[in-house]
């Protein structure tokens, strides 16, 4: 097929096919990075939620320890 075709459209398809696969490749980076990024949003979220619970334990220790330290003490 390629065979009974001049030299410039050989040339001329080829690089057509190198573009489309650049653009394919392009295209599956772009989704991939799209899906880390919301990866790295719940991370960040996981973290800051495990900070708000371990403050939030904190304090409850704290004011339970102020109640039996003002009965006791």
């Amino acid at each position: 097929m390629f065979n009974n075709l001049r030299i410039g459209s050989r040339l001329a398809a080829a690089f057509i096919a190198i573009v489309a696969m650049m653009i394919a490749v392009a295209a599956f980076s772009y989704f991939n990075l799209s899906r880390y990024a919301v990866a790295v949003d719940w991370n960040n979220h996981t973290y800051k939620v495990l900070e708000q619970s371990t403050d939030m334990l904190t304090a409850l220790v704290n004011i339970e320890t102020r109640i039996y330290v003002g009965r006791h003490g």
